[in-house]
This record gives C-alpha cells, structure tokens and sequence, in this order.
C-alpha cells in the first residue's frame, strides 16, 4: 500500500521544497522587504485560489494529467525567481511575478497530490494516505530551507532556487511516466 503513495509524496515534496525556500528566503532576497511582502502575497493568494480552483477539473479528468504541467509551471516561475535575482537580472516584478506561478503550482500540487493519495489506497486506509502526505509536506517545507539555504550559502539563493526548479523538472518526468493510466476520473475529493 506504502509503494502506491510514493509518487504522490514525490510530487508534493518537489513542489513544497521550493515553497518553503520561498516562505523562508524571501525577506533576504535582494529587492527588499516590500517586495518580498509582495511576492509572498501572491504566492500565497496564487496558492488558496489554485488549490480551490483545480478541484473541479481533477474530479472531471483525474489529477494525474494535471501534475506534470504543473511540475513544469512550478520550475518555471522557479526560474523566473533565479533570473530576478542573479546578477544583472531583471527588476523585481519579476521576482513577485515568478513568486505568484510557484504559488498556482503550489496550492494546485497540494490538492491534487492528497486527492491521488486518497485514490491510491482503500478507503479504510485514508488516514495513512493522510499521515504519508503530511509527512511529505512538512518533509518538502523543511527541505527547501535546508537545502537551498545551504546551497546559497556556497552559491546564491539564485543557484538554490535552480536547484529547485530542476528537481521539478525530474519529478515531472517520473510523473509523466508513473502517471501513464492514471489519468482516470478520481472519485474521491
């Protein structure tokens, strides 16, 4: 039963690794305090309203035809991120507006990850599917500081938030590959 949430868990630890990076390291980002408060407004707003808003197209197509999209929406605002910040990048609208796109991608993968945790287990099996996704979220949350903190401390957060983006990039392809037959309408919300 364990094996049939591994992907699940794979994807929201790839997705909650850069968010907690970013809930972490904004305020130390170098456009400032203001535009960290506005980066972290629209990735939190971006992520309550995504999270909301992709409910009813998962119930309609499944989740899983959702999450590689999303892996890669995730490691491109990641990018966006990296770019405001590197040196010679560009302003910081970028960095807020890089911030908002890991934001949709986020609250989505949060959604649709505990809705394909559900759906991998029996119904008598839930609260381990519960405790399996809570466990990655945290996981992915104290990941992200730890790991980009420590690889901007030898680099850059730029460096660190790429460091991110590209495990989104791998677990994109794991999902699209584990995905394959599991894009079928999920019954449990």
């Amino acid at each position: 039963m364990l094996l049939t949430l591994v992907l699940p868990s794979l994807v929201l630890l790839a997705v909650t690794t850069p968010g907690g990076a970013l809930l972490t390291f904004a305020p130390q980002f170098r456009h400032g305090a203001a535009v960290a408060v506005l980066g972290l407004l629209g990735f939190t707003a971006a992520a309550a309203l995504s999270r909301w808003l992709v409910g009813g197209p998962a119930d309609r197509f499944g989740p899983g035809r959702f999450v590689p999209p999303l892996l890669v929406l995730c490691a491109g605002g990641l990018v966006l991120c990296a770019w405001s910040l590197s040196d010679g990048g560009p302003g910081a609208g970028v960095l807020v507006a890089g911030m908002t796109v890991v934001g949709v991608a986020y609250g989505s993968l949060q959604n649709l990850t505990l809705v394909a945790a559900f759906a991998a287990v029996p119904d008598r099996d839930r609260s381990v599917a519960s405790a399996v996704w809570n466990i990655g979220f945290d996981a992915g949350t104290g990941l992200g500081s730890l790991v980009v903190g420590f690889v901007a401390a030898g680099t850059s957060f730029a460096v660190g938030l790429l460091t991110t983006a590209a495990l989104c990039g791998v677990i994109a392809v794991l999902a699209l590959v584990g995905g394959r037959g599991s894009g079928r309408r999920s019954t449990s919300a």
